[in-house]
């Protein structure tokens, strides 16, 4: 009869168990670690792809960046020729203004000399009838020498 006391006698079948048990774990972190590497490997081609992107598109913003400078170097001298001729052309209509102003005393002065000569040949004529009517001899000489009938 066996007796419970007794000692498992195969501990070699108990080191075998766990040398399977290590081969097992082994084995299951081996592929589980390929599993890994093949993902690493997807994610560094898909980082490698964005980087290139990101290249390409860097380069295409820093030729887009130089187009937009020559853009604006152009825009800013346009700037300025446009600018110097606005200030050609302010300084033409100061003058025309300062020549307006002229114009119009002249023009004033005109008109009153104008005026003041209506107002002296009416003053004439009415001298010129008044003669004619009070005097013979003089209603002759002003009629002959206007041509008139007397």
């Amino acid at each position: 009869m066996k007796s419970h006391n007794a000692k498992p006698r195969h501990p070699q079948l108990w080191l075998g168990y766990g040398l399977i048990l290590a081969v097992i774990l082994l084995g299951v972190t081996a592929i589980t670690a390929q599993f890994q590497h093949a993902d690493m490997r997807r994610v560094a081609a898909r980082q490698s792809h964005a980087i290139a992107d990101l290249r390409d598109a860097r380069q295409a913003d820093r030729r887009r960046i130089v187009a937009l400078q020559d853009q604006n170097r152009a825009q800013d001298q346009s700037l300025a020729i446009d600018r110097a001729d606005l200030g050609r052309q302010q300084q033409a209509i100061g003058r025309l203004a300062r020549l307006r102003t002229l114009d119009w005393r002249a023009i004033t002065a005109l008109h009153n000399e104008l005026a003041v000569r209506r107002i002296h040949d009416a003053a004439v004529r009415d001298r010129i009838k008044q003669l004619e009517t009070s005097n013979a001899a003089a209603r002759a000489t002003i009629h002959a020498a206007g041509g008139a009938k007397p």
